[in-house]
């Protein structure tokens, strides 16, 4: 690939970035040589190491200070330490599917390495908190983002909610990270958004009868970003229902069951055994479990329910808080 000598400077994950890679959106910091940055990004030779130290079918390996992985004809990455990122490319990629897995895998072990929970899913500010989305892939969780987007909520974070669960007692918080989605194509047309226009991040090919089709999911840049930290108010656990008898629903989630939705949710959780954070990632989901109040939204799988669930989240979190819907705007969201 080659190589642009360009240096970008943002901030990300409540963390600031100074990267060879351009980001979603370049938030220059302050040119005083005495700012402090926390993650340097760079573009390096990882191919060697990669061989050296990987066996034949393995995904990552794992080292005292470092996580180095594959992507299969994207790049190699390297995370060091909480706060450096090698990206070594394979042949030459496009930038957004370099950036697709460094704004995910390589971030997320990078937040793990830094002590703050990486959770899998997207967020949004509601009533001055942020609003936790997880589920399993292909439940809906970007889809519905967009859903809240298109109704003027500010948005936080999608693939990667970086949870920061101070010692001291206080409010867990979401920080937000760059402005874009990830959507597959099915979503487009709901949103009036067209794929010719955006740039394809991932493909993948689907069995469709006798014959095969290529599923194309886009990058979607988002206007209205919350850029602060918000205090986390509560997670919602989408999941389809086959067969229910309600297009939609909302249930809370009780103790022991809470613990495990959020275990199961933890972006990266393969690597937490192997980088000694067993026991931290045990605490930080207690101290949620304990603080954070958790419900789960099902969805009938063969409609598009985006909206109804908007309706459902929001009455339901208006309702808890107390507001008044006559009085809530763009303002208050």
């Amino acid at each position: 690939m080659t190589i642009v000598a360009l240096t970008y400077r943002y901030t990300a994950f409540g963390l600031r970035f100074r990267s060879d890679i351009p980001p979603a959106e370049a938030q220059h910091l302050d040119d005083d040589l005495n700012t402090s940055l926390d993650v340097d990004v760079t573009y390096g030779p990882l191919e060697a190491l990669w061989s050296e130290l990987a066996g034949e079918d393995e995904a990552y390996v794992i080292q005292e200070n470092f996580v180095l992985f594959l992507i299969e004809n994207v790049a190699y990455y390297l995370v060091r330490d909480g706060n450096e990122i090698i990206v070594s490319p394979i042949g030459e990629p496009p930038i957004e599917k370099l950036r697709l897995f460094l704004d995910g895998y390589a971030a997320s072990a990078l937040l793990l390495q830094r002590r703050i929970l990486p959770l899998h899913g997207s967020a949004i500010a509601i009533q001055g908190q942020a609003y936790a989305i997880v589920g399993q892939s292909g439940a809906g969780k970007s889809t519905l983002t967009r859903a809240f987007l298109e109704r003027g909520y500010s948005f936080l974070t999608d693939d990667v909610i970086p949870v920061s669960i101070p010692g001291d007692g206080a409010a867990p918080m979401v920080m937000a990270a760059l402005p874009e989605q990830k959507l597959w194509q099915e979503c487009l047309p709901h949103f009036d958004l067209n794929g010719s226009s955006l740039p394809t991040i991932y493909e993948r090919e689907v069995q469709r009868g006798d014959s095969v089709a290529r599923r194309m999911k886009y990058a979607v840049a988002v206007e209205r970003l919350q850029r602060e930290a918000l205090p986390l108010g509560g997670v919602f656990e989408l999941v389809k229902e086959p067969g229910g008898e309600e297009r939609v629903s909302l249930h809370p989630i009780q103790k022991a069951e809470k613990f495990q939705a959020l275990l199961q949710h933890t972006f990266h959780r393969a690597i937490i055994p192997p980088l000694g954070l067993l026991e931290w990632h045990f605490g930080a989901v207690a101290t949620l479990v304990r603080k954070i109040p958790a419900y789960r939204l099902k969805r009938a799988p063969t409609h598009f329910t985006a909206h109804e669930l908007v309706d459902l989240i929001v009455g339901y979190i208006e309702e808890e808080q107390g507001y008044d819907r006559g009085i809530n705007n763009g303002q208050s969201r």
